[in-house]
């Protein structure tokens, strides 16, 4: 009887939280790009690559220089760095010479695409409120985030090149 109980309750538990998210159109922000010009969000959503048909998939992460996790994830977006990177970086509650000064040393990371948030206001369009937090998208719509470091820098870089491979 009591075994039953717990089952029936079991089944009435919510789900645990997924990283797949119900596609959520990236929201209107303005950054500013490293050298300082401002942008808005659909500035940030690549161009179609010649011979690649429909959307490519492509990464937005937000984070905030010297905060939880910034050298893990500097050090596992360092092998994504080339030239016409799909993966783009906010920093925030930083300026375009304090992420200078962050990068400096780094050249890995010089082919992502970065940009700054000095006031917060992208992470407060984006959803969710953690930081550091990755989203995968496809144009202009996201289709799943995950926040923090998935399992340290490693299995984070994979997830990441799983996606982009895709």
């Amino acid at each position: 009887m009591i075994r039953s109980i717990l089952a029936f309750l079991l089944l009435l538990a919510p789900a645990p939280p997924a990283a797949a998210v119900e596609p959520t159109a990236l929201p209107e922000f303005s950054v500013q790009t490293a050298a300082g010009a401002w942008v808005q969000s659909a500035d940030l959503v690549p161009e179609a690559s010649p011979g690649r048909p429909g959307l490519e998939p492509w990464i937005l992460v937000y984070a905030r220089p010297g905060g939880a996790g910034w050298g893990a994830l500097l050090a596992a977006l360092e092998p994504l760095g080339d030239p016409g990177s799909r993966v783009a970086v906010i920093a925030g509650s930083t300026s375009p010479e304090e992420l200078a000064r962050e990068l400096a040393g780094r050249e890995k990371l010089g082919g992502l695409r970065w940009s700054v948030d000095p006031g917060d206001t992208a992470r407060d369009a984006l959803p969710g409120s953690a930081v550091p937090v990755t989203f995968g998208l496809r144009g202009d719509v996201i289709e799943w985030d995950l926040a923090g470091l998935a399992g340290g820098a490693a299995e984070y870089r994979a997830l990441l090149q799983s996606w982009l491979a895709r």
